[in-house]
């Protein structure tokens, strides 16, 4: 195996007071701590990271297009990385999610999420019989039909579908990958089973790997509070939100999306989930847009649905995207009436808990309207959020109610 700890030639050393984030365990280390390099580190290969001092760190896999120079893997000294090293980590990831696979009323949920799983640039998705897998990072693009071929070892799916489309490959110098890997080629459908639910998924060019995975906690504790109510479901995607909302007793849905095929699959799952056609209304339109129009209407929702896309995918992008999410929240809460439920979602990690709340209190103070926070949300249980690395807790949701 290429990137093995028994073929280590090189060695990153840090600027003095660099290492102390490392040493609790977060595995970025970036362009900016380092000192000089010894040897010469090719791309994607495991190098040794030591302090100021020469003590040993960690053993990390190295890349010198990104910032994030080195992705820690292993911070004792005495393992090697080798196969089985590789072997091990993923096996300890699937085995961690083996309360899920025990669920009767689930066939799909994240297997492997990166840094979390302690397996940076790596994200494996089970989707019933197949498994989905990107590569972020050039040290797992180097390592993909290895750890394709253990996965399928472990797993033993129908096939493994790569979808490595994102952005953040640009970072590490790659190109877009997507296509089958190994086993048999996905139907242009999936169906995904949650809480006794079906929604197609489409593993080649649907969002993220096919479905929102991250929300399945979130759609069934949303749905506590959408009985008797008219509810309006933004950027509602291919329609999970609304119809677990419908399941359980809405009156009403309306669906924005900009997205056409979105809409038609959120339609067909109305459909496979056998509710009424005429307890939802589909409205293809930009959402700020058709925000404006209902509250110009004087329309009136008793509960509101805001889960948007990444809306600041980087730091620089912050100020942009609080704006943002401010303008949504404000217009959304104008269109509840008193007394109305606001479900309201961020998934950028750039904006932390906190901060996402005071962007929140702050459209309320502009809407004038009070806010009541009934529940705090966050990713399910398959994305684990790593405490010594915060940057794994990126889904934020609010339930409140707005009086």
């Amino acid at each position: 195996m290429g990137n093995s700890t028994s073929n280590i030639q090189a060695v990153i050393q840090l600027k003095p007071n660099r290492d102390k984030l490392l040493r609790s365990r977060h595995p970025w280390v970036f362009s900016g701590a380092i000192a000089k390099r010894q040897g010469a580190p090719k791309s994607g290969q495991v190098v040794s990271v030591v302090d100021s001092y020469d003590k040993f760190i960690g053993y990390g896999s190295y890349s010198p297009r990104s910032n994030i120079r080195v992705r820690l893997l292993e911070w004792n000294e005495s393992n090697r990385i080798d196969e089985n090293w590789w072997q091990d980590r993923l096996a300890q990831a699937i085995a961690r999610r083996g309360n899920l696979a025990k669920i009767k009323g689930l066939n799909s949920y994240r297997l492997i999420y990166s840094e979390a799983d302690l397996l940076p640039g790596l994200i494996v998705d089970k989707y019933n019989d197949f498994l989905v897998m990107q590569t972020l990072t050039v040290g797992m693009e180097k390592l993909k039909m290895t750890l394709a071929e253990m996965l399928f070892d472990l797993v033993k799916p129908a096939g493994i579908y790569e979808r490595s489309d994102s952005p953040m490959r640009r970072e590490e110098g790659l190109k877009p990958c997507v296509g089958k890997v190994c086993g048999d080629e996905p139907p242009p459908e999936i169906e995904v089973k949650e809480s006794g639910f079906w929604y197609g998924a489409n593993l080649r060019t649907g969002h993220k790997t096919g479905f929102y995975l991250d929300q399945r906690d979130n759609r069934r504790i949303i749905a506590l509070y959408a009985r008797d109510r008219r509810v309006l479901d933004c950027f509602s995607y291919t329609g999970s939100f609304a119809v677990h909302c419908l399941a359980s007793g809405a009156q009403h849905v309306t669906l924005i999306d900009s997205s056409r095929n979105a809409l038609e699959v959120a339609s067909e799952n109305m459909r496979r989930n056998k509710i009424r056609e005429d307890r939802s209304e589909f409205v293809r339109a930009d959402l700020f847009n058709q925000l404006r129009v209902y509250r110009d209407q004087n329309r009136k929702f008793d509960m509101v649905i805001l889960d948007p896309p990444k809306l600041a995918p980087r730091r620089s992008d912050l100020n942009k995207a609080e704006r943002a999410y401010k303008d949504a929240n404000l217009i959304g809460m104008k269109l509840l009436v008193p007394g109305g439920i606001l479900a309201t979602f961020s998934c950028s990690a750039a904006i932390d808990p906190t901060n996402f709340r005071r962007i929140v209190a702050w459209a309320g103070s502009d809407a004038g309207r009070e806010i009541h926070l009934l529940r705090q949300l966050s990713q399910g249980e398959d994305h684990p959020i790593r405490l010594s690395f915060p940057e794994s807790e990126y889904l934020k949701g609010l339930v409140c109610r707005i009086l």
